[in-house]
């Protein structure tokens, strides 16, 4: 959860290692409630390692976002998918 809730622009998601993990992300809104992301998957072979991934989410939800839930499928890199960092940008609610 971040600290600040935002009216969300973008998310990037910073990958150290075995990016294409990624099968999807959901917001994380002010209410409790959460809003999941189209065409927000990460196949193998699109972000270069390390490298950032972002999605944008412009205009999914007039409603504040506080959280980022990344929902992965290990078995699909071979391995574990490391993210050191995840950055949701947009104008502060």
């Amino acid at each position: 959860m971040f600290d600040t809730p935002v009216i969300a622009t973008e998310v990037n998601i910073h990958q150290t290692y075995t990016p294409g993990s990624i099968i999807g992300i959901e917001l994380v809104l002010e209410g409790g409630d959460t809003l999941e992301v189209p065409d927000s998957a990460d196949p193998v072979g699109n972000t270069e390692c390390p490298g950032v991934f972002t999605v944008d989410v412009t205009g999914l939800s007039a409603e504040p976002v506080v959280g980022v839930i990344i929902n992965l499928d290990q078995s699909i890199g071979g391995g574990w998918n490391e993210i050191d960092a995840v950055e949701l940008v947009g104008t502060q609610a």
